[in-house]
């Protein structure tokens, strides 16, 4: 009778542990990121504009969306060397 119960406590035992126990962590939330590359020389040139039209489509830059600006200063070749690289 003893070995019963316990080979019934191991059965139970392994049940327990082998169903799968989901704890739903709380996953951290990235901003999505726009790169902006462009040949101007600073960021006001273009700035205002480019944002108007992310707060049109619901972003707000610096609080659900980042924003990361590149700027060539008017030269062609910088381009490449600039561009993100992921």
């Amino acid at each position: 009778m003893r070995d019963k119960f316990v080979a019934v406590v191991l059965v139970l035992t392994a049940i327990l542990f082998a169903l799968p126990t989901s704890a739903d962590a709380q996953q951290v939330k990235k901003n999505p990121v726009v790169g902006y590359l462009t040949l101007a020389n600073t960021q006001r040139e273009n700035e205002q504009t480019f944002e108007r039209g992310l707060r049109e489509l619901g972003y707000t830059p610096g609080k659900n969306i980042l924003i990361e600006w590149r700027f060539a200063a008017g030269r062609v070749d910088r381009l490449a060397e600039l561009q993100p690289s992921w």
